[in-house]
């Protein structure tokens, strides 16, 4: 049975009127939700693959109970998208995130997190959150409210933030070390080129300050 395509401006993917691909047994749909499939980009390719909507979580959900101890209490970096269910981009959006989110699940150095902003609308008001998909990301020094990503939206863009600017080591990995430089962000490799392998106390000391 044909397909529907039907492209929307960006101011009008909040209205959660229409969604990109229909096909026939799925039109008309209930306005209070969304059909089965859609179609969203791939990770990383850009080209559309019509999926279920219903994707595996392989990030950590947030909301009002676990934010204050998951963000600022763990001692870790977070990367928290914001997004609401029947926004467009959002849902174009998640697979790649979710990608993301599965090379760093139980990751020691950073949380890869989502909020739910139509079930928890206060703590994205909190957060200064106006615009959906909104990522940001969360460290010691810009806590509480965060700081806006600004980058693409693409894996490519999203992963190499994690492992470059918030130091992300992948779950099950070793951490940056001399004999594992494979694990290190361009920061840490810039260290070790600096200190030279031999200085072992300023290399620790510079890799601390990192961390904090």
């Amino acid at each position: 049975m044909a397909s529907f395509r039907i492209h929307l401006p960006i101011w009008a993917t909040w209205l959660g009127c229409i969604v990109p691909v229909l096909s026939g047994d799925e039109w008309p749909y209930k306005m209070t939700g969304l059909p089965p499939t859609v179609e969203v980009l791939g990770p990383s390719v850009g080209t559309p693959v019509r999926q279920n909507l219903t994707l595996p979580i392989e990030t950590v959900v947030l909301h009002d109970d676990n934010w204050e101890d998951l963000l600022h209490k763990s001692g870790k970096k977070a990367f928290v998208l914001f997004s609401a269910k029947r926004c467009i981009p959002c849902n174009e959006m998640k697979p790649d995130w979710h990608a993301v989110g599965k090379l760093y699940k139980d990751s020691p150095t950073v949380i890869i997190g989502e909020v739910d902003c139509d079930d928890y609308g206060d703590l994205c008001s909190r957060n200064g959150v106006t615009t959906f998909p909104q990522a940001k990301y969360y460290t010691r020094e810009n806590w509480p409210m965060g700081k806006s990503f600004e980058d693409s939206n693409m894996f490519i863009s999203l992963e190499s933030f994690v492992r470059n600017d918030l130091g992300g080591v992948r779950s099950g990995k070793t951490a940056c070390n001399l004999d594992s430089k494979e694990f290190c962000t361009q920061r840490e490799l810039e260290i070790l080129e600096a200190y030279g392998e031999s200085d072992y106390a300023s290399i620790r000391k510079e890799m601390k300050k990192l961390t904090k």
